[in-house]
């Protein structure tokens, strides 16, 4: 791959997966967060598709019909730390496994402009992740795990979860939406 800021794990293959879930917290106070990066993903994945409420699964819902299949991309409505719920809720729903599913979610441990697709592996904590996994039961799901760290270029400490619900930096968004415009070019969602 020609990107060298994203990894993926040998045996993933976009083509099993069936629902991305962006984790964020709903509100205008959260929507250039940090903390918001899985949203910002699906957000930009979804391209011009609206998402529509879902009351009854806790989740912003659209569907993407991407080579012959569809995808379904979800924004839960739950806060960040009760994600699982909703995800759960969804994939109960529809009747998906979770080894379809791949979680999109900010991660302290890897710097901004990193990206990582992993099968059962996460953040040493990411309370959304803690959820998600204690209501499927499982760790096997798909990950996307993109990086936010970026707090050696400021002057002092700032603890992870006061840095994780601070405003994106404008440097910040432009690493970003570089990442997510391979994240889209990876997963053939290019013509979306």
């Amino acid at each position: 791959m020609s990107n060298l800021t994203i990894s993926i794990q040998d045996n993933f293959d976009y083509k099993t997966i069936k629902v991305i879930a962006g984790l964020g917290n709903v509100g205008k106070e959260y929507e250039n967060t940090r903390h918001n990066a899985g949203f910002l993903l699906v957000e930009k994945l979804a391209g011009k598709n609206q998402f529509k409420e879902e009351k009854k699964l806790n989740c912003l819902v659209t569907k993407l019909h991407v080579n012959g299949s569809i995808i379904y991309l979800i924004k839960p409505t739950t806060f960040m730390n009760s994600s699982g719920r909703a995800i759960n809720r969804f994939l109960k729903y529809f009747n998906i496994n979770p080894d379809s599913l791949l979680v999109c979610h900010d991660d302290l441990d890897i710097p901004t402009g990193k990206c990582k697709f992993q099968m059962g592996k996460g953040p040493r904590v990411h309370n959304g992740i803690i959820d998600i996994e204690e209501s499927l039961a499982t760790q096997n799901f798909w990950r996307c795990r993109i990086g936010i760290e970026n707090r050696k270029k400021l002057d002092f400490k700032i603890p992870g979860k006061d840095y994780v619900l601070g405003s994106l930096s404008e440097e910040e968004k432009n690493q970003l939406d570089l990442v997510f415009n391979t994240i889209k070019a990876e997963l053939n969602f290019s013509r979306v």
